[in-house]
């Protein structure tokens, strides 16, 4: 059985604009991005909103869901440890103590993709 925790991540009065790095407030965890991907002639990228976000300590089934807020822009504070952070696919992601690290979701076909440092693929 899972249990959840929810949380509200951030809300919209928050205005990301282009760069989550301006506004990210934790300490310590994750943060990133939503984004709607697309795959058709013409069609732009979009922010993905108020999309949930679940992060899971491996090895264990305490989830933190949080939704991105109507720009897109998520941020977990979490102690240190290994997650698995989730949206439609998920990737692993290592917290270090006082380490606050930054992953991007690209929604798209067979699940959509994690991105890290501008690199993005399954798993990522």
């Amino acid at each position: 059985m899972h249990r959840f925790a929810l949380l509200i991540a951030v809300s919209s009065a928050a205005c990301v604009a282009s760069n989550p790095d301006d506004v990210v407030s934790i300490d310590r965890g994750v943060y990133g991005l939503t984004i709607s991907g697309c795959d058709t002639s013409g069609c732009e990228d979009e922010r993905y909103e108020h999309a949930l976000v679940y992060a899971t300590p491996v090895g264990t089934t305490d989830t933190v869901v949080v939704t991105s807020s109507g720009d897109g822009f998520f941020e977990i504070a979490l102690p240190p440890g290994t997650y698995e952070l989730c949206v439609f696919s998920c990737t692993t992601v290592t917290i270090g103590d006082g380490e606050r690290v930054r992953r991007d979701f690209i929604s798209g076909p067979g699940g959509g993709l994690w991105c890290r440092d501008g690199v993005c693929g399954p798993g990522e």
